[in-house]
């Protein structure tokens, strides 16, 4: 919420710009120190009649709109900011897309305080383009759309405020400074960090557990593989290892041996079944081959499990 204050200067001598300035910083200093709050002013031009009071008006509003964005600025002046009103179209078209994109690329595994120092990066270019308050809110609602699609890139779904288009706008547009856009861009790109990393989880969870019930399915089948299973799932080996191992805490390979030898030791126990028949019925058509894996997964061979009854492990 910004009060604000209407002050007329009169006198017969031209308009002491310098004085005035002067006079503003010392009291934003004070201001400062003693109430811990800011001041930010707008100052028109001069004017010589009662006629020029409304131009007057709006030039000092004007002048506050643009100093309103950069907190630090106790003061902007009319005809200071008449240059940049000239090149204002050449401003419009700043790039910022490049830098969203480079944020884009860290977003999904930075940490919380990489990704504000990349914001902070970002929105210290935006500043340095002396955008008004107008042009400041449609910038960061332009970033935020912009970054809006990455909720379909990454199949989110929030029902939260930033998600809904009209309510993200609604919101941007009531903001009235440019400390609080910047927080607010900075929340939303927190917020879309948490929720893409949160989708990431979910899915590697998803991806993994899937994994298992393919093995549940088809461990018996000798040519079971992790290139087998990432055709089946629409992975490339390299991703769903490194996924694998991560939610599992071990490979695909010695997962897959450790169900068929545990099918095997119940076979063992509970049926009469030749080994060389059981080590078929696991996956393991080779006798020998399903002996050596047993013997290097059990510590030893699988006639001797069988003697011992299972009893050991």
């Amino acid at each position: 919420m910004i009060d604000r204050e209407v002050f007329l200067l009169c006198g017969n001598k031209k308009h002491d710009i310098e004085r005035i300035t002067r006079t503003i910083q010392e009291a934003s200093v004070i201001i400062e120190r003693i109430f811990h709050t800011k001041i930010s002013c707008g100052i028109s031009s001069s004017g010589t009649s009662l006629r020029a009071l409304p131009v007057l008006y709006q030039q000092a509003l004007e002048a506050l709109d643009y100093n309103v964005v950069i907190q630090d600025e106790s003061y902007t002046y009319y005809n200071d900011i008449l240059p940049l009103q000239k090149d204002a179209p050449l401003q419009k078209d700043d790039d910022w897309n490049s830098e969203v994109d480079s944020i884009e690329k860290i977003i999904t595994h930075c940490s919380e305080e990489e990704l504000k120092t990349a914001v902070l990066n970002m929105l210290e270019h935006l500043h340095e383009a002396h955008y008004n308050l107008n042009e400041y809110q449609i910038v960061i609602l332009e970033i935020s759309f912009s970054l809006a699609r990455l909720y379909k890139k990454y199949q989110i779904t929030s029902d939260k405020e930033f998600a809904g288009s009209k309510k993200m706008a609604v919101k941007i547009l009531s903001l009235n400074t440019g400390e609080e856009l910047d927080n607010w861009l900075i929340n939303y790109f927190q917020l879309m960090r948490t929720l893409i990393q949160k989708k990431q989880v979910d899915n590697n969870v998803i991806l993994a557990e899937n994994a298992k019930k393919l093995v549940e399915e088809h461990f018996r089948e000798p040519d079971l593989s992790v290139e087998s299973i990432c055709k089946e799932l629409h992975v490339s080996s390299s991703y769903f290892s490194k996924i694998f191992k991560q939610e599992t805490e071990t490979t695909f390979l010695n997962y897959l041996i450790s169900r068929r030898m545990e099918e095997a030791k119940m076979l063992l126990k509970m049926t009469d079944y030749k080994s060389h028949v059981i080590g078929t019925m696991v996956g393991y058509p080779e006798p020998n081959y399903f002996s050596y894996v047993f013997k290097k997964h059990c510590g030893i061979s699988p006639v001797k499990y069988r003697k011992l009854g299972g009893e050991n492990n």
